[in-house]
């Protein structure tokens, strides 16, 4: 294969993650709890992975070495810090890009809570009616693998694709995950949930009700 097909089939596997992620994300802008900017799917270059291997090394004690084997393995990754979801060659690779709705839809998760947190959340934080271990909690279970994989969930019951909850964030969590407090506390953890995207946005709008109250 030439590099030029090469490169115009990656495009084109982008530009079809792309179109997913937009849709995805009207989904959620359809809730009119939180307001912003349409995602961007782009291929992780090799500045790319040496800013993650750095943040994974910082963040979970991994060495150099183990945290590029990490990100080898990472099919999509939401970079925080420019606000766009970053792919993978493991998943550009795919033929048929199975996994691609799973991927954007979790990203999606952490990106709709990181949100929720910095529109929502920041705003309230220092009234004196709200309580700060109540806070402090939803804030760690927002941005949170499981709250992600609750989302994911939630936008497959509204596009009708079959996704399953990643039960290993709960029965074997990484060791990377949890020296990164990225499980979320326990009384907001359930994987049995059968909820409707719906029902999702509600919960988030009466929690938060309830924390300003």
């Amino acid at each position: 294969m030439s590099a030029g097909k090469q490169t115009g089939e990656v495009q084109s596997i982008l530009n079809d993650l792309n179109e997913q992620a937009g849709r995805i994300h009207g989904e959620l802008q359809a809730s009119g709890a939180v307001t912003y900017s349409s995602p961007n799917v782009e291929k992780m270059d090799a500045q790319d992975r040496r800013e993650i291997g750095r943040y994974l090394c910082k963040q979970s004690g991994l060495d150099y070495s183990s945290s590029i084997r990490v990100i080898k393995q990472i099919g999509m990754v939401y970079d925080v810090q420019n606000d766009r979801y970053l792919v993978n060659d493991v998943l550009l690779e795919k033929e048929e890009l199975e996994d691609g709705f799973s991927y954007i839809s979790h990203e999606s998760g952490h990106r709709y809570g990181r949100k929720l947190i910095q529109n929502r959340l920041l705003p309230i934080e220092e009234s004196r009616k709200v309580d700060r271990d109540e806070f402090d909690d939803l804030v760690d279970y927002l941005i949170s693998e499981n709250f992600a994989e609750r989302v994911k969930l939630g936008l497959g019951e509204r596009f009708g694709v079959d996704v399953k909850y990643d039960d290993r964030f709960i029965d074997e969590t990484p060791e990377g995950y949890l020296q990164r407090d990225r499980i979320g506390p326990d009384r907001f953890v359930n994987s049995q949930r059968d909820e409707s995207l719906g029902d999702l946005l509600l919960w988030v709008d009466e929690t938060i009700r309830e924390l300003r109250n």
